[in-house]
């Protein structure tokens, strides 16, 4: 199985370097001209967040790559969410014994899917490459500090509501 599931996180890793490229080439966003801020409806609040977000991703550092920055996330949010369900319903035996399948996937969604989304070769391989390229050697060990502090907290978030509870 997880063989079967490998080669769509190797996929899904590739279409997500895709936003290593500079911010500079992402097209601009139009503004919302339609937003109607007088009414201030519940409604109207979301393509102004919507607005926010894109101008936020429109002035984004480049030196920093996107990603992946967002595979490694999305890898450690499936191997948490992988994680504390096997923690959770199979470590137990009770109830889940009909379920084969269940008790095949989870570990092959977490070795295969989320191991192929992170792998630490792309991020070492970025983080010397940043040091040889950029003139601030700064930005390597800022960027591998971040992303193992982000990584930690959206395991740790997701991981231990499921098996507290």
């Amino acid at each position: 199985m997880n063989c079967l599931l490998s080669p769509l996180g190797a996929m899904l890793r590739w279409k997500l370097s895709l936003f290593n490229i500079p911010s500079r080439s992402v097209a601009s966003v139009r503004p919302l001209s339609s937003l109607d801020e007088k009414r201030g409806t519940p409604s109207s609040a979301w393509p102004a967040m919507i607005q926010w977000v894109a101008n936020c991703w429109r002035h984004r550092p480049d030196w920093v790559p996107w990603g992946t920055l967002m595979a490694n996330c999305l890898g450690v949010v499936i191997a948490a969410l992988a994680e504390a369900m096997d923690t959770k319903y199979l470590s137990r035996n009770d109830g889940m014994m009909g379920y084969a399948w269940w008790s095949t996937f989870v570990p092959a969604l977490k070795q295969g899917f989320a191991g192929s989304l992170t792998t630490v070769s792309t991020l070492v391989k970025e983080l010397f490459a940043m040091q040889q390229q950029e003139t601030r050697p700064g930005h390597a060990y800022l960027y591998c500090i971040g992303s193992l502090v982000i990584s930690m907290f959206l395991g740790l978030a997701i991981y231990s509501p499921i098996v507290r509870s």
